[in-house]
């Protein structure tokens, strides 16, 4: 076919008496056009019919993930890379003989053309695969932008060299040997950057960290929800609402604490103390088990199987049968009102336990609720909270 479109031009051109030097050059010059006009067209198409037939049967899908991979974006990506390898193909028809740094700059510059879409649509497929794992419940705990944002930096480097090597018209395997000589200089220079690389690698595949997971670093005291995480450096918004940044590599070297698993069932622990008087705990006698009967902390049957106990002990079983009882405590846990060891400033008493609110604020003011009920029956079983007076 090739050949019969070329006798075509040859004739036309005799017809239009062009002189027989430059017929050669002029017909491959109109073949050239050609094979531009005819790329253009085909990416056409696909823009036109193709691309907007895929999305149709993707909106038309019950799934979910081909929403994101196959976008207007991606697909519109996709069509950018056919045209320029209908050219290529078609370009060896095209070129006139005799005419070398032509031919070099048309391939050349069609590879290239073809590399730099392609990497294009690579990044495009990476962007949504992120996006897809951001936004999808079911992936957000796999962990991937780390391993993401490496990928983009081995597309890029890769991508880079063989344009390079297509510039320089040299093998890209040649090439990736002479940039190995140079390997140790270029480690000292983004030293930071390939930390981090590794580190961010190393968080994703440990499922270490992602966006929105709280975490404390004593250390650091940073006690905050993360925000962000790249290569080189890991947002996290403190609830102070300031931001400090880290980098990657100081949380794989160092330790730090994430409480994001109180969001997936475990709940968040409620750890508080009240420090008693030690002069305040006695035997119980009559009048104060008649006071707890009358209060309805002790039937009378309790009240006499409890003759010759302590205080602190009746009040330490309240507690625990109180929290036993709330709705906000999950019982499938550990509750326990324990003592620890007496201190200059009293016995300390601690409730042990966990709760089934994990937001901040309604947590804080569970606790303080249940503190302050703890605290307002201390009179009633005869205890007092230790408190310095100044002299």
């Amino acid at each position: 076919m090739i050949e019969q479109i070329k006798d075509y031009i040859y004739s036309l051109l005799q017809q239009n008496e062009i002189a027989t030097d430059w017929q050669d050059t002029a017909c491959h010059g109109v073949l050239l056009l050609l094979a531009i006009a005819f790329s253009w067209f085909i990416g056409w198409i696909c823009r036109r019919l193709v691309a907007p037939t895929i999305l149709r049967l993707v909106k038309k899908t019950a799934t979910t993930w081909d929403d994101y991979l196959l976008n207007t974006k991606m697909i519109r990506a996709a069509c950018r890379v056919v045209p320029g390898i209908v050219f290529y193909i078609l370009l060896p028809f095209c070129l006139p003989k005799g005419h070398e740094l032509f031919t070099v700059i048309a391939v050349q510059g069609s590879k290239i053309y073809i590399v730099a879409t392609f990497i294009s649509l690579v990044i495009v497929f990476l962007n949504n695969v992120e996006t897809l794992t951001r936004e999808e419940e079911k992936l957000k705990e796999r962990h991937l932008y780390g391993i993401i944002e490496f990928l983009k930096i081995v597309v890029y480097f890769i991508g880079a060299i063989i344009i390079i090597a297509f510039l320089l018209g040299e093998n890209p395997l040649s090439m990736v040997a002479g940039i190995g000589a140079a390997a140790t200089v270029l480690m000292l220079v983004f030293k930071d950057s390939i930390l981090g690389l590794v580190a961010g690698v190393q968080l994703s595949i440990n499922h270490m960290i992602k966006p929105g997971d709280w975490i404390t670093i004593k250390k650091s005291d940073i006690d905050g929800e993360v925000e962000t995480v790249s290569l080189t450096t890991v947002k996290i918004r403190n609830f102070d609402n300031t931001i400090y940044t880290v980098p990657p590599y100081s949380l794989i070297s160092e330790s730090f604490q994430n409480w994001s698993s109180i969001y997936k069932g475990g709940g968040r622990r409620m750890k508080r103390a009240l420090y008693i008087d030690q002069e305040s705990i006695t035997f119980v006698d009559d009048l104060l088990l008649q006071r707890l009967v009358e209060a309805g902390f002790l039937t009378k049957e309790e009240a006499m199987t409890s003759k010759g106990k302590v205080n602190l002990t009746l009040y330490r079983e309240y507690t625990e049968r109180f929290l036993q009882e709330q709705p906000a405590v999950i019982h499938s846990k550990t509750v326990l009102t324990r003592q620890l060891t007496p201190t200059p400033m009293g016995l300390p008493l601690e409730f042990y336990l966990f709760l089934n609110i994990t937001d901040f604020k309604p947590f804080e003011s569970q606790c303080a609720e249940y503190m302050e009920h703890f605290i307002a029956l201390l009179p009633l079983f005869g205890l007092k909270v230790y408190q310095s007076v100044g002299k």
